[in-house]
């Protein structure tokens, strides 16, 4: 697998694990596309069946409260079925919302009724973004660039379509060997622990991520950081979540959701890299001097 290399020291830019071959352009817009029908329900409603949908929830948050109510024209990369696009909408933003899939794009539009008058639905890709040199204030990325398999490519175009002094916010999984060698060993147990704590209720095994590890890439957060900081990015805030909860991130959101805010308060800073699942990123062009 050719990784890109890292400006400053020819190492691969991505510090991380992923799966045997990286993601493709064709594969993530297939997957997406087959999932696309679903995806609200088994991921922001409110008897999600996905085992991350806290995670996504608790992400989109996050990005909500870095985001502010500034009025301005935003890119969200990776709208999927809208949720995020239609609350950045309710801050006040105009809102270009890309999705990679077309099933997306039009299942997003479907469900907020066709598109508010501030929010432009449109497909295309990361890596190759169809808009001007410098024409948001703002991009969002929840949950997409660890798909992409050139990531330095891709933070190009953001820097490109960026005005100078605009933020990105953006979502990155988190490597943590231990907690995916724990989840390997504990998978075929988990339909037997959620009958014995009756939690199997409204949350169907048949939802195609508990069978299908699909390929992206989880990153090493010290060394992404710093990564980021050499390819010219200003990192301003990093916010860590979903902590040491597996397999109960797994069988009961509710009570995941409350012990998370209880370690999002106590947990010591120097243990957020290497315990989170997922960081939020703030980073900040730099104007030019």
């Amino acid at each position: 697998m050719n990784q890109p290399p890292d400006p400053g020291t020819g190492r691969p830019f991505i510090p991380s694990r992923s799966a045997k071959t990286p993601p493709s352009d064709t594969s993530v817009s297939k997957v997406f596309s087959e999932r696309s029908s679903r995806y609200y329900e088994d991921n922001y409603a409110e008897n999600a069946t996905d085992p991350n949908s806290f995670l996504k929830q608790r992400r989109k948050e996050l990005i909500l409260a870095l985001a502010g109510n500034r009025h301005e024209l935003a890119l969200e990369l990776g709208c999927g079925p809208a949720v995020l696009t239609e609350e950045l909408a309710g801050l006040g933003k105009s809102i270009v919302a890309l999705d990679i899939s077309l099933d997306m794009v039009l299942t997003g539009r479907k469900r907020i009724n066709g598109g508010a008058q501030d929010i432009f639905f449109c497909a295309g890709r990361c890596q190759g973004l169809p808009f001007r040199p410098e024409s948001f204030g703002q991009i969002i990325a929840a949950g997409v660039l660890e798909y992409l398999p050139d990531l330095e490519e891709g933070l190009r175009e953001l820097d490109r379509v960026l005005k100078p002094g605009g933020k990105v916010i953006a979502s990155f999984p988190v490597h943590r060997i231990w907690y995916e060698k724990l989840a390997k060993a504990a998978a075929p147990c988990l339909p037997f622990i959620r009958i014995l704590l009756g939690s199997s209720k409204g949350r169907s095994t048949s939802n195609p991520r508990l069978k299908e590890n699909f390929p992206h890439f989880r990153f090493r957060p010290m060394r992404l950081l710093r990564q980021l900081r050499k390819a010219g990015w200003e990192v301003e805030v990093t916010n860590y979540h979903h902590f040491l909860l597996f397999p109960l991130d797994v069988m009961s959101p509710k009570l995941t959701r409350i012990l998370d805010r209880h370690f999002d308060r106590k947990l010591p800073g120097f243990l957020r890299p290497y315990l989170a699942k997922s960081v939020v990123v703030l980073l900040r062009k730099k104007r030019p001097a």
